[in-house]
C-alpha cells in the first residue's frame, strides 16, 4: 500500500496548493465554484467518454452491465441503512451518506492509482448514482420538488448521461476517432486529477476550520460515510463476486469517497444549514485521505 500513501501525499500537496491559493486571495470563491462546475459538467463527462476508447471485450461489457445493477443495489441499501441510522427527521445527514463524490474525487483517485482506463469501471456507477440523485435525492430534501415525470425527461440532457451513451456507442461499434480529436481529448483528460484536487483544496479553504472539532454530529455522519458504508459494496463483492480484481477494487474505491460536493448547494437550495453541510464536505474530504487506503487494505484481504 506504499504507493497508495505516496499518491495521497501528492494529492495532499495539490489540495494544499489550492488551499493556499484560496487563502491568499489568488483563487476566489466564485472562481472555485465556476471551476467546480466546469469539472463536473465538462471534464468528468469527457473523461468518462475517453474511458470507452478501448478494444471491445464481451466479459468486460457484461461486467459493466453488472456494475449498473450492483450500484442500484448499493444505493437502495444505503437508503434503508441511512433511515435506520438517522431516522426520517435528518434528511441532510441521509443525503450526505447516501450520495458520495465518486465522479469528482473518485475519478481523480482511481486515475492516479489504476490509470485513466480504470474510469471505465466508474462510469456506469456514476451514471446510476446520478439517476438516484435526480429521482430520489431531491425528493429526500424537498417534498415539493417537480413531478417525477418531468425529472425523468431531464435525465437525457445531463452531460454525464450523454457521455456515457455516446461512449457506449463508440465502445460497442468500435468507432475509431481521428487523431486531431483524440489529441485534445487526451490533453484535457490528463489535467483532470490535478485540477480536481486544487479545486477541492480551494473549496475547503472557503470554510472556517475552527469549528470542525466541536460538532460531534458532523463526525458521526462522516464516520458512517467513510468507514461504515464502504463496507456494504465490499460485503456484496465477497458474497457475489464478479468481474476482474481491478474492477472490484476500483468500485470499492469509488464507494469510499467523501460526501457529494454539491451537498452545500442542495442545503442552500432547500433551506437547510449550509455551514453544517460544508463541515461534512470538509471533514469527509480530508478524512478520505486516511480512510480510503484503510478500506482498500481491508478489501485486498478478501478480493483476489
Amino acid at each position: 500500500m506504499g504507493a497508495f500513501f505516496q499518491q495521497f501525499l501528492v494529492f495532499a500537496f495539490l489540495a494544499g496548493f489550492g488551499f493556499m491559493l484560496a487563502r491568499r486571495g489568488a483563487l476566489s470563491s466564485s472562481t472555485t465554484n465556476e471551476l467546480s462546475h466546469i469539472l463536473i459538467s465538462y471534464f468528468i463527462p469527457l473523461l468518462l467518454f475517453h474511458s470507452f476508447l478501448r478494444p471491445f471485450d464481451t466479459n468486460e461489457a457484461l461486467a459493466l452491465a453488472g456494475i449498473m445493477l450492483f450500484t442500484a443495489v448499493v444505493q437502495v441499501s444505503y437508503i434503508f441503512l441511512s433511515r435506520l441510522i438517522f431516522g426520517v427527521d435528518h434528511p441532510l445527514d441521509r443525503f450526505a451518506v447516501i450520495f458520495n463524490n465518486k465522479a469528482f474525487v473518485g475519478v481523480a483517485i482511481a486515475t492516479a492509482f489504476f490509470g485513466p482506463r480504470s474510469v471505465f469501471y466508474i462510469a456506469p456507477s456514476a451514471v446510476v448514482s446520478n439517476l438516484f440523485i435526480i429521482l430520489y435525492g431531491t425528493r429526500l430534501l424537498d417534498k415539493n420538488v417537480e413531478p417525477l415525470g418531468q425529472a425523468i425527461k431531464k435525465i437525457y440532457k445531463q452531460p454525464i448521461f450523454l457521455s456515457f451513451f455516446f461512449g457506449w456507442l463508440v465502445y460497442l461499434l468500435q468507432i475509431s476517432l481521428p487523431e486531431f480529436i483524440l489529441k485534445p481529448i487526451n490533453a484535457l483528460v490528463s489535467i483532470n486529477s490535478t485540477l480536481a484536487m486544487i479545486v477541492l483544496g480551494a473549496f475547503i479553504a472557503q470554510k472556517p476550520l475552527s469549528g470542525l472539532l466541536k460538532n460531534k454530529r458532523v463526525w458521526l455522519v462522516s464516520s458512517v460515510r467513510l468507514l461504515l458504508f464502504p463496507l456494504v459494496p465490499l460485503l456484496l463483492f465477497i458474497l457475489f463476486p464478479f468481474g476482474s480484481w481491478e474492477l472490484r477494487m476500483v468500485t470499492i474505491l469509488a464507494w469510499s469517497c467523501p460526501s457529494a460536493i454539491n451537498l452545500a448547494l442542495q442545503a442552500k437550495l432547500y433551506g437547510y444549514d449550509t455551514y453544517y453541510a460544508s463541515q461534512i464536505i470538509v471533514v469527509t474530504s480530508i478524512g478520505c485521505a486516511f480512510t480510503i487506503p484503510l478500506i482498500l487494505s481491508v478489501a485486498q484481504q478478501f478480493i483476489h
